[in-house]
């Protein structure tokens, strides 16, 4: 799956849970702490197939 097709599921997701908030489906605290969380999830996930810059120039990680 492309990083595209990725970020387009978790927009949908997070759309998903500020609609279900709006609409009471969820707790309104409920759907406020994942329009926080699930952003963070989103870019951990997205960019975690990126290395260390460092590492690819051959400089040493302190």
């Amino acid at each position: 799956m492309s990083t595209t097709t990725k970020a387009f599921c978790w927009a949908a997701a997070i759309i998903a849970v500020a609609i279900t908030g709006r609409v009471q489906l969820i707790p309104a605290d409920s759907a406020q702490t994942l329009i926080i969380i699930l952003p963070v999830l989103a870019a951990a996930s997205l960019f975690k197939s990126r290395g260390c810059a460092m590492a690819c120039v051959g400089g040493d990680r302190a």
